[in-house]
């Protein structure tokens, strides 16, 4: 059941449609209002799906779970590569070591290429169990299932918290922030 909510980011009641659709990547039953807050112009779906409802839509097939080795274009894999290296490199410019929670992690390879370099301490977060599942069973169990509203971890048990395309997947983007900057030291 869809729950109507006021804007995520400023509380506003007041919100005018943007674009009503249906899924357009797996083409599931379905129709989405993407509505634009009057107050401060932040775009969100309105009503909001319960999780149940938004789960079936990342499914394994769902893009950002393909994981670089098993995508079977070299292209892509090249792709996906230098944009794991292209994170890594930003989180480096401003940190060099230390403990890292990679938010939505999927498919885990930006924990496992953070890994990859001397001084880090890379754990990752997932909501979808199955996709969960399958990063833990190729990275370990410091991949762990759970929700970026309650992250689940000590304060200040991070150096870096990263959300590499989950911000706007999740509910309450002000609540997943304030539990990011809980963890964080």
């Amino acid at each position: 059941m869809a729950e109507r909510i006021p804007c995520p980011l400023c509380g506003g009641h007041e919100s005018d449609v943007q674009l009503s659709t249906h899924d357009r990547l797996l083409d599931l039953p379905g129709q989405y209002d993407y509505v634009r807050c009057r107050a401060c112009g932040l775009t969100y779906v309105h009503p909001q799906p319960a999780w149940p409802e938004r789960k079936v839509h990342y499914a394994l097939a769902y893009r950002g779970y393909h994981r670089l080795e098993s995508e079977p274009s070299e292209l892509q894999r090249l792709s996906m590569a230098y944009g794991l290296h292209k994170r890594c490199r930003i989180v480096a410019k401003y940190v060099h070591g230390g403990r890292l929670l990679d938010v939505g992690c999927g498919g885990g390879d930006f924990v496992g290429w953070v890994r990859a370099h001397r001084g880090w301490e890379a754990y990752g977060l997932e909501r979808v169990a199955q996709m969960a599942r399958a990063a833990r069973k190729r990275y370990g169990p410091r991949i762990v299932l759970g929700d970026s509203l309650q992250l689940g971890f000590a304060s200040a048990f991070f150096d870096v918290v990263t959300l590499w395309t989950v911000l706007e997947h999740v509910t309450d983007p002000a609540q997943c922030l304030r539990e990011c900057a809980r963890v964080l030291r």
